[in-house]
């Protein structure tokens, strides 16, 4: 914080969000303004203005409009207007109703050509399996598989096709997929434009097509650094509409390798991260998000970089503090009887299960 006492800035609000970042870049190049709050998803500051969180229960009032043409005047069909919306939860809550959902694995079989799959190769067909909920009415993707259907039409088109009135048909809330974002997602579209019928092909409750769905990420790179660990990410991320569509092989998906969908959720209401960003982010992100809440609401501005400047200290404080950065290499050997206090064991399937947490110990 540069500042100790409160100022006036200047705001600037931008009547559609995808207009956000066109808008941030040209005022960024006047070079005149320092800029904040800017580096944020747009859903998830959202959510931070209207204090909201992921599976909240609240009083919605909506209407029905008209929808525009671009000349302003009445065009085809409507659209649902948000009137109101009054939140009725605490994300602070240990226990909470959350609403029915119903979860779907979506799994493809492609007709291998060469060494590995790729966007060239047919789809052969597609299955989709229902997925049992738990006894608390949450599905989990680890749940018995209660019905597959398999989409084999006569053509590689009409399966394309097929995929959309299923998925319309079962109405889930959540599509599970191994390697979605990656290839499963970017394969389809792939192949949908082949057949040219990119337009019917759609897993969103708006029926946006499935293209128009996936998202290339910034930066030449695939990989990056997490807690001194080389991990590798997809480059494309798939993000729907009205659904939630969660790839169980995601970098950033500890969330759902500790807790699973319920845990995914828990998460997602404490942090305030829309459930799909919180499958793609690590822990770090989640718990980056309840900074930057805690930021807002307290009126601070949120800069566009992280900065963690330290304090300058002598040599002594070192050698007092972290013994001048002297690590203890171990010794080299076998031995027996050694203790290992491992970190997971932190994590909440063993405090849920045998009640470990740094507090009991």
């Amino acid at each position: 914080l540069e500042d100790h006492k409160k100022k006036t800035i200047l705001g600037i609000s931008v009547t559609k969000p995808s207009t956000f970042k066109t808008t941030i870049r040209s005022i960024d190049k006047i070079g005149l303004f320092t800029l904040y709050n800017t580096d944020l998803p747009i859903s998830q500051m959202y959510f931070y203005v209207k204090d909201l969180f992921s599976m909240s229960l609240c009083n919605f009032t909506v209407k029905r409009e008209k929808r525009k043409n671009a000349n302003g005047k009445n065009g085809n069909g409507h659209f649902m207007q948000l009137v109101s919306c009054v939140l009725k939860d605490n994300n602070e809550d240990l226990f909470y109703d959350l609403p029915p959902l119903k979860s779907v694995w979506l799994d493809i079989k492609i007709e291998q050509h060469g060494m590995r799959t790729y966007y060239n190769d047919p789809l052969l067909y597609v299955e989709v399996s229902i997925v049992e909920n738990d006894e608390n009415g949450v599905p989990r993707a680890d749940g018995q598989r209660r019905r597959k259907i398999v989409i084999d039409e006569a053509d590689e088109a009409e399966t394309l096709k097929e995929i959309s009135k299923v998925i319309e048909r079962l109405n889930p809330d959540i599509i599970l997929t191994r390697g979605g974002d990656e290839f499963v997602f970017p394969y389809l579209a792939a192949r949908a434009s082949v057949n040219r019928v990119s337009k019917d092909l759609y897993l969103s409750r708006t029926k946006t097509p499935l293209r128009n769905c996936i998202f290339h990420l910034s930066g030449n790179s695939d990989h990056y650094m997490s807690y001194g660990t080389i991990m590798r990410r997809s480059k494309t991320q798939v993000y729907l509409t009205g659904r939630f569509h969660l790839d169980t092989t995601s970098y950033g998906s500890l969330h759902f390798s500790e807790g699973n969908i319920p845990g995914v959720i828990e998460v997602a209401r404490i942090s305030r991260v829309p459930m799909q960003r919180l499958y793609r982010v690590t822990i770090g992100g989640a718990l980056q998000s309840i900074q930057y809440y805690n930021a807002y609401k307290l009126g601070h501005l949120i800069p566009p970089f992280k900065k963690s400047p330290e304090g300058f200290r002598s040599g002594m404080d070192l050698i007092t503090n972290d013994r001048g950065g002297h690590i203890f290499e171990p010794l080299i050997g076998v031995f027996d009887q050694v203790v290992e206090l491992d970190f997971s064991s932190m994590y909440p399937s063993l405090m849920a299960n045998f009640n470990i947490s740094s507090e009991t110990i």
